[in-house]
């Protein structure tokens, strides 16, 4: 839930930032359209960061899952790898890991998966 909250706080403090400084530049007045513009093309920029940010965080949690059912069970298949390597929901994901944390086999570890 870590990587999850770290994220979260990342795109509110963006979010919020360009909130604030559209307010501004709003109230200010004429250079509205030239500013509304900048910051689309911002916004626009940081929807690019943001998404790759999501993408990091759920490649970390991905190989945290993989990593702890390798040294949990030694191998792991082929159809739970790409399961997992599929999955984009970071939620979902770090309750995968703690699953995979506690899971008595990687027969009740697919099970979860579907």
């Amino acid at each position: 839930m870590l990587i999850l909250s770290k994220f979260k706080l990342c795109v509110a403090d963006i979010e919020q930032e360009r909130i604030a400084e559209a307010v501004t530049h709003v109230i200010k007045g004429k250079k509205g359209i030239e500013m509304a513009e900048t910051i689309r093309r911002g916004v626009f920029s940081e929807g690019i960061a943001i998404g790759v940010a999501k993408g990091k965080a759920e490649a970390e949690v991905i190989g945290e899952i993989r990593a702890t059912l390798k040294q949990r069970f030694k191998e792991v298949p082929q159809d739970i790898k790409e399961a997992i390597q599929s999955m984009t929901d970071l939620v979902a994901l770090e309750s995968l890991l703690v699953h995979a944390e506690t899971c008595k086999s990687l027969d009740e570890f697919g099970e979860a998966l579907k």
